[in-house]
């Protein structure tokens, strides 16, 4: 599962750059990036829905979803620069990587913390009384959901005093429900962000942005360029010597 965030945003990656300049015959590249923003939302969207029974569905989501971000990183990262002065291209570049990793880190800011939070609070909703009922002591429930916060090896939960192998599994199937709730309300969260990538999507002036995508290149280093001249003269001068 965890391959599957990094690998589907390489493969969108890899396959938006020639599908989209194909599909460009007949989809302008604003369509392309509102159709990718869709997809990408709704199966963010659906993972909320995804149980841990559900193995396949969650890695086919995973991978779809994070393909879109690949595509939509293609079209975006590669024809912003493109919408202003040639000579601003590289400034164009830079603004749009930092805004990208500053829009990153707040999102993960966000994530971290609704993680944090709703943990702790099904660690003592749920988890506590689960492991109450299954037999645990109730003097050592808080170093046991200490140890499970830390995620501590198996071994070392089982010298807790009155913690059994049975006891264990039951707590660690509750523990592992707690976080698919609290994973079901990141991806909820994650909605709101698909939309404002829609809506940015639908605001873009698509003929603007498609009469920049074209082969002429503002800057050539050979063959008729800023650097001819050089190169003549340099010729001139080693038919002197």
């Amino acid at each position: 599962m965890s391959c599957t965030v990094v690998g589907g945003t390489l493969f969108g990656q890899a396959l938006a750059m020639p599908l989209t300049r194909f599909l460009t015959r007949w989809v302008p590249l604003k369509w392309q990036l509102v159709t990718a923003c869709v997809i990408f939302t709704s199966f963010i969207g659906g993972m909320a829905e995804v149980t841990v029974n559900h193995k396949g569905r969650a890695i086919a989501f995973s991978i779809i979803s994070s393909s879109m971000i690949g595509v939509m990183e293609v079209i975006t990262m590669a024809g912003a620069p493109l919408q202003i002065d040639s000579k601003d291209m590289g400034l164009a570049t830079g603004v749009v990587s930092t805004m990208r990793g500053v829009l990153a880190t707040i999102s993960t800011s966000v994530y971290s913390a609704i993680l944090s939070t709703k943990v702790k609070h099904y660690l003592t909703t749920e988890v506590a009384p689960a492991a109450i009922q299954a037999g645990v002591p109730v003097k050592v429930v808080p170093t046991l959901l200490e140890g499970l916060a830390n995620h501590a090896p198996v071994s070392s939960l089982l010298k807790i005093p009155g913690i059994t192998p049975n006891i264990l599994e039951v707590v660690e199937s509750v523990m592992v429900s707690s976080f698919a709730k609290t994973f079901r309300l990141i991806y909820l969260v994650s909605l709101a962000f698909g939309g404002l990538a829609i809506i940015f999507a639908f605001s873009l002036d698509g003929e603007a942005f498609d009469s920049k995508l074209t082969d002429a290149i503002a800057r050539k280093l050979q063959h008729g360029s800023v650097l001819h001249g050089v190169v003549d003269e340099r010729h001139d001068t080693e038919k002197v010597s």
